[in-house]
């Protein structure tokens, strides 16, 4: 679709130029202080963003848990420092959580086991519609490792995005997400998205991937908690054969 088209080719304004990442998932640092760049930088966006802050334990515990991205990586300053972070009240960065709000352990299993985690791969964003982008460690169809890949809610098609986790926050915080998800919104998305919170995304039905569902205005839209909406289109693409995670049959 022309909107993902633009993303895939490095239009958005901060995207031009960055090659996939092939090494570990951190990437390379920021600066020394990834997390002072960071919160200067959130200060200064040409996206709507909103920051849920969380505590010094949910913090440190999610960062633990990413093993290997240190707090010097802009992945590691995100989940240490902030709850989350929704930009232009539609894409949900996961950081470590915070009361209502899923963290990045919860989403990816780390805590409990969470069924919509996917092996070789970590979710670093949900939006509002339940797709996500995704950090490929080798468990996914497509995509290098340390390449981001969206899962597409509407086609649950894996669509390699060409670049890593910072490239990924540019893009989120200056780049062109209206465009990008022009063709998965409706005339009302804003108003009604604005009200969700960062814990939360829609259940539409009929869903958008099937037929009949590609009209989201005339579409049944019930919120839900965020990572059930990701856990639905997980569970769908898998449903559609067309892949099956590491390790799967």
């Amino acid at each position: 679709m022309y909107g993902r088209a633009r993303l895939v080719q490095g239009r958005c304004p901060r995207c031009v130029g960055h090659d996939v990442v092939v090494s570990d998932e951190a990437e390379q640092p920021i600066e020394d202080d990834s997390w002072s760049a960071l919160r200067d930088w959130l200060q200064d966006t040409g996206n709507l963003v909103e920051v849920t802050e969380t505590d010094d334990a949910a913090g440190s515990a999610a960062l633990a848990s990413l093993e290997g991205a240190g707090e010097e990586t802009a992945l590691g300053a995100i989940v240490r420092h902030v709850g989350a972070i929704t930009v232009d009240d539609w894409l949900v960065l996961l950081g470590a959580g915070a009361e209502g709000v899923p963290g990045i352990r919860d989403v990816n299993g780390r805590v409990d086991g969470a069924l919509e985690a996917i092996p070789g791969a970590l979710v670093v964003a949900i939006d509002r519609l339940g797709g996500g982008f995704v950090l490929n460690g080798g468990g996914l169809p497509e995509g290098e490792v340390g390449e981001i890949c969206y899962l597409a809610p509407d086609d649950l098609e894996w669509m390699p995005c060409g670049f890593g986790y910072t490239a990924l926050l540019e893009w989120a915080f200056d780049g062109d997400v209206e465009g990008f998800y022009a063709d998965l919104r409706w005339a009302s998305w804003r108003e009604e998205s604005a009200v969700l919170g960062p814990g939360r995304a829609f259940n539409a039905y009929p869903p958008p991937w099937v037929e009949g569902g590609e009209d989201l205005s005339a579409a049944s839209r019930t919120a839900v908690p965020l990572q059930e909406a990701w856990a639905v289109v997980l569970a769908a693409s898998l449903r559609r054969g067309n892949w099956a995670p590491a390790g799967g049959d």
